[in-house]
């Protein structure tokens, strides 16, 4: 959001909606949504996208989860995701599908 003084006596407020779409590769700033991590400048993935919160889950491919888990998976605001022009990655869930999908086209 930016607010323009484009006359003495008008404000014209501007809003960004642009909605990032998963897969998008992003860089990102500051800690995520909980405060649990600080992951300035990391290299992350969009993994999908809350409407009720506003939040963006961005998957990060070569860190720990947190608290034992498998993938690290962190909520960010939109503001705090600067997206890398043309650069697709893949989401968390991706391999685990994929690999569904082949164990299923063998033949038994």
């Amino acid at each position: 959001m930016s607010i323009k003084k484009t006359h003495p006596n008008l404000t014209q407020l501007e809003l960004d909606f642009s909605i990032l779409s998963n897969g998008a590769k992003v860089i990102v700033t500051g800690y995520d949504a909980y405060n649990l991590r600080d992951m300035s400048g990391q290299t992350g993935v969009i993994d999908g996208y809350s409407r009720q919160y506003g939040y963006y889950s961005v998957y990060f491919k070569n860190f720990s989860g947190l608290f034992g888990a498998k993938h690290l998976i962190l909520y960010y605001c939109r503001e705090q995701l600067q997206p890398i022009p043309g650069a697709k990655g893949r989401c968390s869930w991706q391999s685990v599908v994929e690999r569904e999908i082949k164990k299923s086209r063998k033949p038994k």
